[in-house]
């Protein structure tokens, strides 16, 4: 049996972060069954639930584990990487994404942060940094989900959310 080489992870989230329009998406209003105990995401799952907004990262970048990290995340620090194949440790992508409901973004309680690949607007909207649903045709390529308890929002304060993905 063979293996994937940590080059050719580096190589996808390199691609990844430059030939894909990424957008982070936060929804589910419903409470869970149980809110102290989210349901574990299933590799199946296609889209998020009741979408609330989505919006496009401020920062995009490759990273690498680090103990004294540039950004610490879930405990664990990372250096952020220039762009290259040159350090095989920089497998992960850092998305740092702001929602802000100051720019008329919608939002809402949320139990759920989505990462999608290659989002589809309504005419119009190609260029923006943001999207309700009533403006996504096609919210793309689900790569990335998260089952959390709930995060409270208000309409006078954003919300930043960093996410580390792994490419393997």
């Amino acid at each position: 049996m063979g293996y994937l080489m940590y080059d050719g992870a580096v190589y996808r989230a390199l691609k990844f972060k430059t030939a894909t329009h990424i957008w982070v998406a936060i929804g589910r209003t419903t409470a869970w069954t149980n809110e102290a105990s989210p349901p574990v995401v299933t590799k199946t799952t296609k889209d998020i639930t009741e979408a609330i907004t989505y919006v496009r990262p401020v920062t995009v970048s490759l990273a690498k584990t680090a103990e004294d990290g540039d950004i610490t995340i879930d405990g664990v620090g990372y250096d952020l990487v220039a762009d290259g194949l040159d350090d095989q440790d920089a497998r992960f992508l850092y998305l740092k994404t702001v929602f802000n409901p100051n720019l008329g973004q919608a939002y809402g309680d949320f139990r759920q942060i989505a990462v999608y690949a290659d989002l589809d607007t309504a005419t119009g909207h190609d260029a923006d940094d943001w999207v309700n649903p009533s403006n996504v045709i096609d919210p793309g390529t689900l790569c990335y989900l998260h089952n959390d308890t709930v995060t409270l929002m208000s309409p006078v304060r954003t919300q930043t959310i960093e996410l580390v993905l792994e490419f393997k």
